[in-house]
């Protein structure tokens, strides 16, 4: 199969981690909505109802100024911006087709749709099950799809991750108090439990850490955040706009990957 890897659309708000699990684990899946940045210089030009100074909610802000914000504005942002929790899930016992649909109906609904990419997990259950998802691009649209390896076994398509990243650039999202769960979630006081039982084993383990997580800890959540956050802040860098698209990391091709 030929892949086509788009680059995210200027004006992506969200990031979709999904840690596949085998069958009769669970799968995790977590949505991330960047925050983002308004000058008052901006909104003195241009006052638009709802919006403030400072980070905004991309959901609740009008569409033309969230365009403007991503691709016209020229401020620059005060920092990385804050990543919002808005939507939790797991399942198991449930087919890789079925999660699939599941998955792409998420992504095809407001307020992702057009302004999503997809991190996603294929360690455990290989390149074969992220295959489907490409097979649900003609009704995705350009939707960036990227399939994580963590390291520890050969490289398959897409990227391989150190765990040590991945611990991190959540440890990091934390400490600075950049990640927000809203506590409306249904599983968010699950999400909460995990990450502080995930620090306290930080902490305690060190550097073992970084071989221990997933293999005998079910952090499903965890790992899907963290896929999420990661995937952000390693593409996108300290700031991002879409105006200041050339900062953006290039995204490589290999032999199998076609991208755009």
């Amino acid at each position: 199969m030929t892949r086509v890897l788009y680059h995210p659309p200027e004006t992506m708000s969200y990031v979709v981690g999904l840690d596949l699990a085998q069958q009769s684990d669970y799968t995790a899946l977590c949505v991330i909505e960047q925050q983002v940045w308004f000058s008052s210089g901006t909104l003195e030009e241009y006052p638009w109802q709802g919006v403030t100074p400072g980070w905004n909610s991309p959901a609740a802000i009008p569409a033309y100024a969230l365009e403007h914000a991503l691709t016209q504005q020229r401020a620059v942002w005060q920092g990385r911006p804050a990543l919002h929790v808005v939507h939790l899930d797991r399942w198991r016992g449930v087919s890789y087709v079925d999660t699939v649909a599941r998955v792409v109906n998420l992504l095809n609904g407001p307020p992702l749709r057009g302004r999503v990419a997809l991190v996603l997990d294929q360690t455990g259950v290989g390149a074969a099950v992220s295959d489907l998802f490409y097979d649900r691009l003609p009704e995705l649209g350009e939707v960036p799809i990227v399939p994580v390896t963590i390291t520890g076994g050969e490289r398959q398509h897409g990227f391989s991750v150190p765990k040590k990243d991945l611990v991190s650039a959540i440890q990091v999202a934390l400490g600075t108090e950049r990640l927000k769960i809203a506590g409306r979630l249904e599983h968010a006081a699950t999400l909460r439990k995990e990450l502080e039982n995930f620090k306290i084993k930080v902490n305690l383990r060190g550097h073992e850490q970084f071989e221990a997580w997933r293999e005998r800890d079910h952090d499903d959540l965890v790992l899907a955040t963290a896929l999420a956050v990661w995937w952000r802040d390693w593409y996108f860098g300290d700031n991002y706009s879409g105006i200041d698209a050339g900062r953006m990391r290039p995204l490589e091709p290999t032999r199998k990957d076609r991208y755009r």
